[in-house]
């Protein structure tokens, strides 16, 4: 299974919200990386990134619903 990187993060509260949210949408994802944040100064900081990754089928719809998420209607 082929897998892609979809959202990367300093913030685990971020991320699980990232993760959470494609959940709820039907796409199966994995943070991973999760624990380098805490590392972030003894290695680079573009290195101690937490990952969320996607098979590489729902990449291209994990990346759409997260750069536009879609909005609640508010006419009710």
């Amino acid at each position: 299974m082929k897998t892609k990187v979809v959202f990367t993060s300093n913030n685990l509260p971020e991320a699980s919200m990232i993760s959470g949210f494609l959940d709820s949408h039907g796409i199966e994802n994995e943070v991973t990386h999760d624990i380098l944040p805490q590392l972030a100064g003894d290695i680079p900081f573009s290195d101690a990134a937490i990952q969320i990754i996607v098979d590489a089928e729902d990449a291209e719809k994990a990346i759409a619903l997260i750069k536009d998420p879609p909005q609640l209607n508010d006419s009710d």
